[in-house]
């Protein structure tokens, strides 16, 4: 008896079992993913046609009989339609038409929200089956934007800008509502408090002016800043480099430098100095200086190079330029300019005085062209004539040598 009873029980919970089982595996199959979202088809009144060409359940596009509205137009757009209204093939579907075509079709939606592809609702259809555009979906999906299940699929607009009317803390405002709020009561940007304030122009910023219309205090915008010389009224900043490009400088205008300056590798034209300065390297042309300028401490080495006053003293002291008559008799001497050699001598005994005279392009000249001799004891000189760049010398045999060099200037 127990046995019996046990045997029934659990062949009931079995059976129930299995019922849950086959139902909860039919709805599974019944509803798929969410696809249709909030996008609102249109809506075309009263349009009624018929397939062109069979459907399969799982067909995502179709052919329509006909593809214009009552007033002729072709439809066109994201759409709707029940296909075999009334029969057991009935079936919501929304696509994209372009007259008789329609495509990317999402078939079986479902009857309650809209919202839904649901795979049972996918029916089969045959060619001339009934195509309505119907409002179902539309309505099903209004239904669930009021109520918060969806979201508006695009942005809101009012007819005006007017804010009169918005009064009450639950009407929507518009942008303009919203844009009073966010600046009234807010101070005008100081040095010392934070509020509004207003980008300049590029007229603003040239001028002296320092608030702008709205009576804020004038701040330059982004675009007015550059490290380059594109258009006017810019505001100059550094490059990568870190250095300003020459482009802001006027490089045609007269410059005037007050205080101590280094010119290295540059060509100047016109170049007026009335300061201490050190040039390096430097080429210029039709410049004036009001005070004698500082040269390196170093010896010119090419012809056209200028010379600072310690080089020429040497070169007085070594008896290459300057007049005078402390040449020491044999030592060679470079004429720097045309000139004559001026030379005398004497002997204390009874002995011979010879003088001769040397000049050639060599730096140690052996070729004489000058001399003269006394026989007896007493004086004897010689003048002869150098050219500019040759070399000269003169010895002599007496105890009394003077030489003496006369430059032509």
């Amino acid at each position: 008896m127990t046995e019996t009873i046990l045997t029934a029980i659990v062949a009931k919970i079995t059976a129930i079992v299995v019922s849950l089982t086959t139902l909860l595996s039919g709805m599974a199959g019944m509803v798929s993913d969410q696809r249709f979202g909030a996008t609102i088809p249109q809506v075309v009144a009263l349009f009624e046609t018929s397939l062109a060409t069979k459907i399969t359940s799982s067909a995502t596009s179709m052919t329509l009989v006909s593809g214009t509205d009552k007033a002729g137009n072709a439809l066109s757009g994201y759409m709707c339609f029940t296909v075999d209204e009334g029969t057991a093939s009935e079936e919501f579907v929304c696509g994209t038409a372009s007259s008789t075509d329609v495509s990317s079709m999402l078939r079986g939606i479902d009857p309650i929200d809209g919202d839904k592809e649901v795979t049972a609702l996918k029916k089969e259809h045959r060619r001339g089956a009934s195509v309505k555009i119907t409002d179902y979906p539309q309505i099903a999906i209004h239904g669930r934007i009021l109520n918060g299940d969806e979201t508006i699929p695009n942005v809101l607009s009012y007819a005006t800008s007017s804010t009169s009317t918005m009064t009450q803390g639950y009407q929507i405002p518009n942008i303009a509502y919203v844009n009073g709020l966010a600046y009234a009561g807010a101070p005008n940007v100081s040095t010392t408090t934070k509020g509004i304030g207003e980008l300049s122009t590029r007229e603003e910023l040239a001028s002296s002016t320092v608030l702008g219309a709205t009576g804020a205090y004038l701040m330059p915008h982004n675009q007015l800043f550059s490290s380059t010389t594109a258009s006017t009224t810019t505001i100059p900043y550094t490059n990568a480099t870190g250095k300003l490009s020459q482009g802001f400088l006027d490089l045609t205008a007269n410059w005037a430098f007050s205080g101590a300056t280094t010119l290295s590798s540059s060509t100047i034209t016109a170049l007026t100095v009335n300061g201490t300065s050190t040039i390096a390297t430097t080429t210029i042309a039709s410049s004036t200086f009001s005070s004698i300028p500082n040269l390196p401490a170093s010896d010119p080495t090419t012809d056209n190079q200028a010379t600072r006053k310690a080089y020429v003293d040497a070169q007085d002291a070594d008896g290459i330029q300057g007049i005078g008559c402390d040449y020491v008799s044999g030592n060679s001497y470079q004429a720097t300019t045309s000139g004559f050699v001026l030379a005398t001598d004497s002997e204390n005994s009874s002995a011979r005085v010879d003088i001769f005279g040397y000049m050639s392009a060599t730096s140690t000249p052996v070729l004489v062209r000058m001399m003269a001799s006394t026989p007896t004891p007493g004086y004897t000189g010689i003048t002869m004539p150098v050219k500019k760049g040759d070399y000269w010398r003169v010895t002599s045999t007496g105890d009394n040598k003077v030489t003496c060099w006369m430059p032509l200037y």
